[in-house]
């Protein structure tokens, strides 16, 4: 009885792992096909468990076959009629079977490719480089406003300094002013913004920018995460107002609709292309999904 009980287990048990690997496949891919962004992590782990789930089905295909094969080689009784129903089972199901394999491959791997259309791409690729070009724009405009307002600034006697700058400020419409040393101690500034009493420093990126004669300007973060416009050049040397040299720091804000439509454009062609690149991973970790549907069948 202990005998017949272990065979019966020794039988069973490649069935029962048989079972675990699919109910594990099945999680992978479910968690996998409702974030497409974990489909790169768990790429591997998919096609190594479907890797496994088929060589166990082709081992227990096998095991049915080899003893098949004994039964009628040995002559036991009903395996001539059993070796006839499994070549007719076999035969009708294999040709159904393949026929519906091959259109399902097809229909997959072209449905997958309809999502990652040509002209798509090229329509999201044309809006990003436009909203590039916009800013760019933009950004070259204010750095010739600011090259202009260090001019003015470097031509202007000292006495008329601070309200010549008070001045810029409001004509420009930026945010802030400031005048610094090359050594980082603030001249003069000034702020159109009520709540705020001294102006950001600029960063040790702006002065070694200016340090090798170039213009600096960039878009930055402020604490509200609004997207700011920041330039510095060089007031001229010759028309210092004192020993010292110094340059001109300015802040001027982005247009909310302008920086809105940025981010988002590059974050829909950003989205675009990680898809694109799971492209040929989510067609394997498909095919083998259904590769396996039909060993099972």
């Amino acid at each position: 009885m202990a005998t017949l009980s272990q065979r019966m287990t020794q039988t069973a048990l490649p069935y029962y792992l048989l079972a675990i690997l699919l109910f594990i496949l099945t999680l992978l891919l479910s968690v996998a096909s409702q974030d497409s962004s974990v489909l790169n992590d768990l790429f591997l782990t998919i096609l190594g468990f479907g890797f496994i789930t088929l060589l166990l089905l082709l081992g227990l295909l096998l095991r049915g076959l080899l003893k098949l094969y004994r039964d009628f080689k040995y002559q036991q009784p009903g395996s001539r009629l059993t070796v006839r129903l499994v070549s007719i089972f076999v035969f009708l199901i294999l040709i159904s079977t393949s026929i519906v394999y091959a259109y399902s491959i097809h229909f997959l791997h072209r449905g997958i490719n309809s999502w990652f259309d040509v002209q798509v791409e090229e329509a999201l690729h044309n809006a990003l480089e436009l909203s590039r070009t916009a800013l760019g724009i933009r950004i070259r405009t204010l750095l010739r406003q600011t090259r202009m307002m260090s001019d003015v600034l470097g031509s202007v006697p000292n006495s008329e300094f601070n309200s010549q700058l008070r001045d810029l400020t409001a004509l420009s419409g930026a945010i802030d002013y400031s005048v610094w040393t090359m050594t980082g101690d603030l001249v003069t500034s000034s702020i159109q913004t009520p709540n705020i009493i001294l102006p950001d420093k600029p960063s040790p990126a702006v002065f070694r920018q200016l340090n090798n004669n170039e213009d600096y300007i960039n878009l930055e973060p402020d604490e509200t995460d609004r997207l700011q416009l920041r330039a510095a050049v060089l007031i001229p040397q010759q028309e210092q107002h004192g020993t010292a040299q110094t340059m001109l720091f300015v802040s001027f804000p982005v247009n909310e609709q302008l920086s809105h439509l940025s981010k988002t454009v590059e974050a829909a062609y950003t989205t675009y292309r990680e898809l694109n690149y799971l492209r040929t991973p989510l067609i394997n970790v498909f095919t083998l999904t259904l590769s396996l549907i039909v060993f099972l069948t």
